[in-house]
């Protein structure tokens, strides 16, 4: 089963390699680290999807839905969404309305959606940048990161970035450009075209809309 997508010796696979090293190893004094400033993303430039593969309708309907009474707050806000089927792929559009932090926490949430009888192979997020297409970027669950709690993804142009999804609720998001030569945009969107669903005919799909409440 396809839980991840990882390039691995320059070739995509769907299922998590671990790697031990031989040897003793020394330990030595870390170096301090610098703090690195995260890129801001206008969520108003992208049109943001989330690729899902081997679910149902019924399955992430109910997942979205349960994600926007996450808060427990006493007020709402609607948001339109889209979502159409491509053979064994569920692609759902969201709305500009949605935040940074909705976009990307729903794309963990929707792949390990708690109490599930059966979870989506795989769930992608794939934001496209409306004038500048080597802005594009894919992104899914790190899955070096035991937590689950961060995302992994790499912009078209070849920068590799991770998101710590708790502290994603800034404006602009938290997107951190982070060398990771195990993650690459080409070999991802490759991986897709091969599993049937090809990022160029996204936009061209006849979406149909569904409304969701989120509680605040």
């Amino acid at each position: 089963a396809a839980c991840c997508i990882l390039l691995l010796n320059g070739r995509l696979s769907g299922k998590l390699t671990f790697r031990f090293g031989a040897g003793r190893q020394i330990l030595s004094k870390p170096e301090a680290v610098a703090q690195v400033k995260p890129l801001e993303i206008n969520c108003q430039d992208y049109i943001r999807y989330i690729l899902m593969m081997d679910t149902t309708e019924k399955y992430f309907l109910k997942a979205i839905k349960e994600f926007g009474e996450l808060s427990g707050g006493r007020s709402f806000k609607e948001h339109c969404m889209k979502f159409y089927q491509v053979e064994n792929w569920w692609i759902v559009e969201l709305g500009e309305s949605n935040s940074f932090w909705e976009y990307h926490n729903l794309i963990g949430w929707l792949r390990a959606f708690p109490g599930a009888a059966k979870l989506p192979e795989l769930s992608v997020g794939y934001a496209n940048n409306q004038m500048n297409n080597l802005k594009d970027y894919l992104t899914f669950i790190d899955p070096s990161e035991s937590a689950g709690d961060s995302l992994a993804g790499a912009f078209r142009d070849g920068r590799a970035f991770s998101i710590y999804l708790p502290d994603a609720y800034e404006e602009f998001g938290n997107l951190t450009i982070k060398r990771n030569p195990n993650v690459a945009f080409d070999y991802t969107a490759q991986f897709l075209a091969d599993n049937g669903l090809k990022l160029s005919d996204i936009q061209e799909l006849p979406f149909k809309e569904h409304r969701f409440k989120f509680i605040e």
